[in-house]
């Protein structure tokens, strides 16, 4: 009986809260109301707002607003608006929702000229406007943007996750600078998808929390040292741009997890290049088509006391796949048997005695994470006589591999070649022979023929009268 008037009395809630939005058009679920792809011009009016006063979550996403007006006040922790057509904000326009968290703007006409600090003041209080103190994630991404009001995100004091990838920055110019460096709270910042291709001296201020940065999909053709004014940094992702070579990486021990992927015009990863990141404990680099060379001192640091030996951080995770990779030494990481993930395949593996340890040693390591799906596309290309082994399969026949010499050939095959070669020179030699009798007949002068004739006759003529006697 209990139990049938709790449910009895949380229906008639359920019914009080979502007694209009949740009828049409909108779908409610649990503090949810989903008001998606409903082709509204405008946003709900307050009136449209009653009995939604217990929802937490609102989603508008693509339709066709063009225009945010004031918010009601609602207790709502979650608001979205991606794909739509807004462009303008009236000042104030969230100051009602005190519980906003997540405020999702993505996808929209937005530029600098129509989004000023103004838009997220909080409540007036005596003398001045409150701070939206509850908001800590802004998503603004794919709109217009080419630079940002200085102080945009003045009354945004505890922002922490902050989403600009693509829009047309191009270049991180002073007002910019300004409003990123004035966010004291920030952890993440996605720039991906941007245009950069540099960074000025300090591009966030001196940011002490800033951990995860997104730079990919840029046109960085090195690395920017100016990232070592971001100490705190432990997230990098440097994929898609347009990077040639890594000679040296800035200085960021706290770095933990950096990703390089899909850099199609990078060749080389250089000696001692990642000696600064002491801190690494996830390296990605994978889909890199044009990477053959990674130095086996690339990882190493050199510690200040000569008295000490090389040093490497203590990598977790470790991600090769689908580069152009021949070779990879075995001094690259200092404990293989501390790697929680180790992907080497589809690359083109020269099976020859220098890379004896992978099948040897590095193949039973990655067995025995008992992650099958890390042993397959380990295949030899080269050299000829190896191409399409597996190295996996040659591990299980305790299989040694030769040694190339610093040419590239290959004696085993050198009998072949030579027994080739002797048959070919038994046919040619009577036609190279022939030839050149041939060739000095028809060059004769006949002056020179019956001279031949003669001193062949005279010749003759003496044998004759030896005979005689």
């Amino acid at each position: 009986m209990k139990n049938s008037l709790l449910l009895f009395g949380l229906s008639l809630f359920v019914s009080g809260v979502f007694s209009n939005l949740c009828r049409a058009p909108c779908s409610c679920v649990d503090r949810t109301v989903d008001c998606s792809n409903l082709k509204l011009k405008t946003q709900f009016n307050e009136t449209e707002w009653n009995g939604m006063q217990s929802i937490t979550e609102a989603k508008f996403d693509v339709n066709q607003i063009k225009h945010l007006t004031q918010y009601p006040k609602l207790p709502l922790v979650y608001l979205s608006l991606t794909h739509n057509m807004i462009s303008t904000i009236d000042d104030g326009a969230f100051s009602n929702l005190e519980s906003l968290t997540i405020l999702d703007l993505s996808d929209n006409y937005l530029d600098s000229s129509h989004l000023n600090p103004n838009i997220f003041k909080g409540q007036y209080q005596p003398g001045y406007y409150a701070p939206l103190k509850n908001l800590t994630e802004l998503k603004l991404s794919h709109n217009l943007f080419y630079t940002l009001h200085p102080d945009l995100f003045e009354h945004l004091p505890r922002l922490e996750r902050l989403s600009l990838n693509n829009n047309p920055f191009k270049t991180l110019d002073k007002n910019t600078v300004t409003a990123l460096s004035s966010i004291q709270s920030l952890k993440l910042l996605d720039l991906s998808a941007t245009g950069l291709f540099s960074l000025p001296e300090y591009p966030f201020g001196t940011p002490r929390f800033l951990s995860i940065l997104n730079l990919s999909l840029n046109r960085f053709s090195s690395i920017p040292y100016q990232l070592e004014h971001v100490e705190s940094l432990q997230y990098l992702f440097m994929d898609d741009n347009p990077v040639i070579s890594i000679e040296k990486f800035p200085r960021l021990p706290k770095l933990e997890v950096l990703h390089l992927n899909w850099l199609p015009k990078l060749k080389k990863i250089g000696p001692y290049s990642l000696s600064n990141l002491t801190g690494l404990k996830e390296l990605y680099c994978h889909n890199n088509i044009n990477l053959k060379e990674i130095s086996a001192t690339a990882l190493t640091s050199i510690p200040t006391d000569a008295s000490e030996g090389p040093v490497w951080p203590v990598l977790k995770k470790l991600d090769f796949h689908h580069n152009s990779l021949g070779y990879l030494d075995s001094n690259l990481v200092g404990r293989w048997d501390l790697l929680e993930d180790v992907n080497i395949k589809g690359n083109p593996w020269v099976c020859e005695c220098d890379n004896q340890w992978i099948v040897e040693d590095l193949i039973p390591k990655i067995r025995a994470l008992k992650k099958d799906h890390l042993l397959d596309g380990i295949i030899c290309h080269e050299p000829l006589e190896m191409k399409g082994l597996s190295m996996v399969e040659l591990q299980a026949k305790h299989y040694t591999m030769r040694c190339l010499d610093k040419y590239g050939n290959q004696p085993e095959k050198d009998g072949s070649f030579l027994l080739g070669l002797i048959i070919g020179l038994w046919f040619a030699v009577p036609f190279i022979v022939g030839a050149i009798i041939v060739y000095r007949r028809r060059n004769q002068t006949p002056k020179q023929f019956s001279r031949a004739f003669y001193k062949r006759a005279e010749s003759s003529e003496n044998l004759s009268d030896n005979m005689h006697y």
